[in-house]
């Protein structure tokens, strides 16, 4: 009969509010515990998705200069390259500008006056060729 009673103030205790009001706040800091490492692991992997884009994007970049550095090793790219850039051409060459934009089209025709405006001086020399 002790023992009987022994348990039976066990299962008190056990089921006392006190006891079973700690196991709850003890399941609701696990399940906090475990929201929490859920968001951070969420987080994680976008970070992860971010840093491989960026990797990948920095390759294709390194890819890509390291192609422009083979092509000023030529003397073909180093000339590509200053037209490209400074627009300028061989003795002879002309420059054509292809524009389609409204805006564009006022700024090439300003560059083709001024390209092919004539110096007053060879206004002078072409009307006294034109009389001898």
């Amino acid at each position: 009969m002790k023992r009987f009673q022994q348990k039976q103030a066990y299962k008190k205790l056990l089921y006392s509010p006190v006891v079973i009001s700690g196991l709850l706040v003890i399941c609701i800091l696990v399940t906090i515990a475990a929201i929490g490492m859920y968001q951070k692991s969420r987080e994680a992997r976008a970070n992860k998705l971010q840093a491989q884009t960026e990797y990948n994007a920095l390759i294709a970049q390194e890819a890509n200069l390291e192609n422009g550095i083979s092509k000023l090793e030529t003397t073909e790219g180093i000339e590509e390259n200053l037209r490209e850039k400074y627009r300028v051409g061989k003795e002879g060459e002309h420059l054509v500008v292809i524009t389609t934009d409204a805006g564009n089209k006022k700024i090439a025709e300003e560059q083709l006056a001024e390209m092919t405006k004539e110096s007053w001086w060879m206004k002078v020399k072409g009307f006294f060729g034109k009389i001898f």
